[in-house]
């Protein structure tokens, strides 16, 4: 969009008040520039390695990060719509698939840590 002058900061200078969104796969680093598929992002963040059997990888029946990134997007509208109202400016909205998936395993990874922690003695 940048290479179009049709990114955010580009436009703003135009609309202050402009709310942008965007959706990709990645957000900044070194996979930023890289396409994203659902899957590929499920296997990636650890979310396939939770819902097959011992294993074995097996990805969410539904495509849980293309749908938790559509929502992330319209929650962030939502909230950039409110701040407008009393601020008069817009804001940029950033959504991502692995980011999205990350958030999604982020609770079983963490729940495994703190059982593993409650069975050593030491702990």
């Amino acid at each position: 969009m940048a290479t179009l002058g049709l990114d955010y900061e580009s436009l703003k200078a135009r609309d202050p008040g402009l709310i942008y969104v965007s959706h990709k796969g990645f957000r900044n680093g070194p996979y930023e520039h890289r396409l994203a598929l659902d899957e590929v992002v499920q296997m990636m963040a650890g979310l396939a390695y939770m819902t097959g059997p011992v294993g074995r990888l097996l990805r969410a029946g539904s495509s849980v990060n293309d749908i938790m990134g559509g929502m992330f997007g319209a929650i962030g509208v939502l909230a950039a719509l409110f701040e407008r109202k009393s601020s008069g400016i817009g804001k940029e909205v950033q959504s991502a698939l692995f980011e999205n998936c990350v958030l999604l395993s982020a609770q079983a990874y963490a729940a495994v840590r703190r059982d593993r922690r409650r069975r050593r003695p030491d702990a």
